[in-house]
Formats: C-alpha cells, structure tokens, sequence
C-alpha cells in the first residue's frame, strides 16, 4: 500500500455529491442492470404482512373502553329507532286498512248519516292509536301484516266465540324457570288444537296463568315468542294438509261441482281416527292433551272429525285451483268458531 499516492487512498464518492449520484443510477453490475428499482410500496398486502395493531395498553386504556361504549350505545340507539319506525309503518297500515273496511260497511248509510259518519271514523282513528295493547297494532301482528301485505289482514268471525282457558297454575313460586318453560310450551300446544290464531289478550291470559307471580303484557317478549310460535304451528299445519290431499285419490269433477254434499261424503269416508290422529298428532298427545281421554269422548272425536273434513275439502279445492291463497287461510281460519270451546282433557291436570 506503500506505493499508492494518499489521494487514492482517501478518496471516497461522498466527498463529489455529483458522483455520488450518479453511481445510484448507474448500473454497477449484469445483476443490477436485470434488477430494476422495486416501485415504492403502498398497503400491507403487498408485503403479505398484517398490519399493525394498537398495543394492549393502548386497547384498554379508559378513554378506548369509554368510546366502544358510546359506539356500541350508538348502535343500539340506531337499531332501536329503526325497529320502532318498522312497528309504526306496519301498524299504521293495519289501521288504514281497519278503517277502509269500515268505510265500506257504513257505505251505504253514509248519504243519510255522512256527518255523524265522519265524526265515528275520526273518533276510531284517536281510539286505535291511543290503544297501544290492542292485538292489531302488536309486534306480532304488525310484524306479519308488514311481510305478508293488508290482503291477509281479514276479520276473523271466529274470534267471536269465547275461547277456553286452562286452569292456572296452583303454585308458579313452586316452579323453576325450567319447569314453567315447559308448562307455557305445553299450553301453547294445547291452545292451537282449539284454535289457530288468537288475539295478544288471550295469549297473554295463557302467560299469565303459568307465570302468576310476574304478570306480562301483550308488548311483553313472552307473548310475542307466543304469537310466532302460533304462526310457526299454523304453517306446519297448512304445509301437512297440502301434502296430505295430494295421495287423496279424488276426481276433480267432485271438486268443482255445485252440489258439495256428495264431495264432503267422499272426504269422510277417508277420516277415521288414524287420519285425525295423523293431521293433529303434532299438538293433539301427550303430553299435551291426554289423548286416549280425548279420542274416547265421541263429541270431541265428531268435532274434531267435522272440522278436519271441512278443512280437506277446502285443501282441495285450493290443490285443483279453485281459490287463492288468501281465500284459502281465510276458509281454514273461519274453522276456529268450531273448535274454541272444545274440552281437551289435561294429563296433568292433578299436578297443577
């Protein structure tokens, strides 16, 4: 080393920053001139990493935990607004509707009595909307008027027969949640063999005599599980009667015509106790209704009998095209009149 000038040895390309430069830009190599500049990179992803995430002390630090409360308040505010509007559009409906039919019975008085006829409607307007515990304007009921239409929103004749009840409970406090469950369950089971839709009252009537100590109201939770429950059993019992009329080996000319009696006397030659048994086993057994005590009182079985045939003549006119939808839940709910009041024998009716 000896031999080279100190100038040499000295020199470094970051004393001409020119120089410098350059050799950056400047292929070195075969390597770097094959290997261009990588372009700067913009996201995680493209480096196939995660991206970083706020420490542990950051995470629980009060004022996050005070903001994910307020997010998570906000949310719920949001959701609860929206469920509420929901409610009212679909009430509103089933009142517009209420008051439509209305409108067209008093029709035709409406010429002789058109002022005392206005001031009614207006006075049933204030009425329905103060009335907050009425069954039309229920969760439930708003609820399934919002996703079937007002086409479904019917009156219900049926509704004009008392509807038994079952004893209450002689000691709900003797009882575990558990235990009271099952019991409101049960009944719930028993209530649709007397009939296929009930009003938020009754059903809240039926809550409260297993739930004695702790009364609900028609908005409670309980009732509005109730009401779909009920809703849930009144498809499954369409669905089975569908099917059911389809290995029914009817001639459609029996349907259509005019005169129903020979029809109806095709249908109950075809109804005996396993057919009723295979249609209504779903509610109608223990251990909801004592079913060797029901099929032995001959009124029940003829009741129950009569209803059934009614309703397969009615499935099978729907099954040859004969009715609607509609018209065809609406004949099936006009059945309830003959079942509301039908006894159903408890097998425990000792034990509560």
């Amino acid at each position: 080393m000896s031999h080279l000038h100190s100038s040499y040895i000295s020199y470094s390309p970051r004393t001409d920053p020119t120089l410098y430069l350059d050799q950056l830009d400047t292929p070195m190599s075969d390597v770097r001139e094959k290997k261009r500049r990588a372009r700067p990179v913009t996201s995680f992803t493209e480096l196939n990493v995660a991206p970083p995430i706020s420490s542990k002390r950051s995470r629980h630090h009060p004022r996050s935990r005070v903001h994910h409360a307020q997010q998570k308040y906000q949310e719920r505010q949001a959701a609860a607004a929206a469920a509420a509007a929901t409610a009212a559009k679909a009430a509103a409906t089933a009142l517009a509707y209420q008051q439509q039919v209305q409108k067209q019975k008093l029709a035709p008085q409406k010429s002789s009595f058109s002022s005392s006829s206005s001031n009614n409607n207006a006075h049933t307007a204030v009425v329905h909307r103060s009335s907050s515990t009425s069954s039309t304007s229920s969760a439930a009921a708003a609820a399934a008027l919002q996703r079937r239409g007002p086409e479904y929103a019917y009156p219900r004749d049926s509704l004009q027969v008392q509807l038994a009840q079952d004893l209450p409970v002689i000691d709900d406090k003797a009882l575990n949640e558990k235990a009271k469950e099952k019991e409101y369950w049960r009944r719930q089971r028993r209530v649709f063999v007397r009939s296929r839709f009930i009003t938020n009252e009754e059903a809240t009537a039926i809550a409260n005599s297993v739930y004695k100590s702790n009364p609900v109201g028609p908005q409670d939770r309980i009732v509005v599980t109730f009401q779909a429950n009920i809703a849930n059993f009144r498809s499954k019992w369409r669905k089975l009667l569908k099917e059911l009329v389809k290995k029914f080996a009817i001639n459609r000319s029996l349907v259509t015509a005019q005169d129903s009696a020979p029809f109806e006397c095709e249908v109950r030659s075809k109804i005996d106790v396993a057919m009723l048994q295979k249609i209504w086993g779903h509610w109608l057994a223990d251990p909801f209704v004592d079913e060797e005590a029901f099929y032995a009182n001959p009124q029940n079985v003829e009741t129950l009998t009569a209803v059934t045939i009614q309703a397969i003549c009615v499935t099978l006119r729907y099954h040859h095209g004969l009715m609607k939808e509609r018209d065809f839940r609406k004949q099936l709910d006009d059945l309830d009149k003959y079942t509301r009041n039908i006894e159903l024998p408890d097998p425990f009716s000792s034990t509560h």
